[in-house]
């Protein structure tokens, strides 16, 4: 799912403001292979920290896009020349394949049902495993403005 991590300097905004207290090391994004529930990670990273870096030419940032593209979404755009001209294409491309929110809950939705149950009350892994299962996957719901009571009677069947 994920690959190696590569760093990136902050847009040259971040750097010019003055910081007080622990210094804070750099963020790294992950390269995106695909996986439709880690498109809105990568996407605001990279937007942030590329995307709308004014300290960098369109060319660079479609460089910056390759690179941090893996498999499939790596194939999605590959293509396309990496030339200026492009770059607002591949980026449409990859938010339509990648960003669409109804594909996106759907996913969500495919992962709530294939969350195994938990047998035994005793179990405490098992449950714990299954907490974290189910809260990653509300919260993703969640934030692509899925109302939990329409997923809510999904979960009874696991839980």
């Amino acid at each position: 799912m994920s690959g190696p991590v590569t760093n990136v300097a902050p847009p040259a905004a971040a750097t010019s403001l003055e910081r007080t207290g622990p210094s804070l090391p750099k963020l790294a994004i992950t390269p995106f292979c695909g996986y439709l529930c880690r498109w809105n990670e990568f996407w605001e990273l990279f937007d942030q920290m590329i995307n709308k870096n004014s300290g960098l030419s369109v060319c660079e940032k479609f460089h910056y896009l390759r690179l941090f593209l893996k498999g499939d979404a790596a194939s999605a755009i590959g293509r396309l020349p990496t030339t200026e001209a492009c770059y607002q294409d591949s980026l449409a491309m990859l938010k339509k394949r990648f960003g669409d929110c109804t594909r996106l809950e759907q996913e969500y939705f495919a992962r709530l049902r294939m969350i195994n149950p938990v047998r035994s009350s005793r179990d405490t892994s098992g449950l714990r495993k299954l907490s974290d299962q189910v809260s990653a996957t509300n919260r993703g719901l969640e934030t692509l403005g899925v109302k939990r009571s329409s997923f809510s009677s999904m979960l009874s069947d696991i839980l």
